[in-house]
């Protein structure tokens, strides 16, 4: 005699199954980039793109559109987003977010100004420090401590050079800054509250809001949705469906 599985066992299964595929599927779709965002060594709210103001202005809205960001004020290169609940962004926690965004949008013609750059700015590989002089090879101690004054001094300029590249850099990070002549510069500000939610997954305004540290995670993986739009990035087609 055969045992067959009760109808309800079966059904129950199935509805458990579906319960567990959709709460995989809400993490890894829509707004799974907050959640789970790419492994990365850094993480950025400015960054720069060779391309116009208006191209870059038009992923903007269509990124904010996409993701459901409900915009209060957009001027002269402005946007501010209404702070709003994401549910989305949960995941299955008991904390539930809300969320606002203001994003910067500026735009530069001409070429940087890169006078007194060393050459050696623009290699791979940063040239050796100096050599400090030694006692020993200095038979007069005035000699010795004009060597001292020397390497110091080279010592400091070498420093300052390397220093004012990081800056360029950093300002300028994602264009190529000794051969662009036009770059829009998006910077990102997100403002995060989270707040307990109940059972249902609907968060208690009666309780007092957490300020959540973004640490850059959702604005630098927003730059990598614009970056992708504009054809810089491959992969990020399979963040977005």
């Amino acid at each position: 005699m055969l045992h067959t599985t009760p109808l309800t066992v079966r059904l129950f299964a199935l509805f458990f199954s579906l319960v567990l595929l959709a709460n995989f599927q809400a993490c890894r779709t829509t707004g799974s980039f907050y959640n789970c965002p790419r492994a990365a060594s850094f993480y950025t709210k400015r960054y720069c793109f060779e391309e116009p103001k208006e191209k870059v202005t038009k992923i903007i809205k269509w990124m904010l559109k996409r993701y459901e960001y409900p915009v209060i004020s957009s001027t002269q290169g402005h946007f501010k987003t209404k702070t709003v609940h994401m549910p989305r962004y949960s995941c299955g926690s008991t904390w539930g977010f809300e969320i606002g965004l203001h994003i910067k949008v500026t735009h530069h013609k001409g070429k940087i100004d890169l006078k007194g750059l060393p050459k050696w700015a623009f290699k791979k590989k940063n040239p050796p420090p100096p050599t400090p002089p030694k006692r020993a090879s200095f038979k007069d101690s005035d000699a010795y401590f004009q060597a001292v004054e020397a390497y110091q001094t080279s010592l400091q300029s070498l420093v300052s050079a390397q220093n004012r590249i990081v800056q360029l850099m950093n300002r300028w990070r994602g264009c190529d800054i000794r051969t662009s002549k036009m770059r829009t510069v998006v910077e990102i500000d997100a403002n995060i509250l989270g707040y307990p939610t109940n059972t249902f997954g609907v968060p208690q305004k009666n309780k007092p809001a957490k300020k959540i540290r973004s640490r850059y995670k959702l604005e630098y993986s927003m730059l990598r949705i614009i970056g992708w739009k504009l054809g810089r990035l491959k992969y990020m087609r399979r963040m977005i469906k």
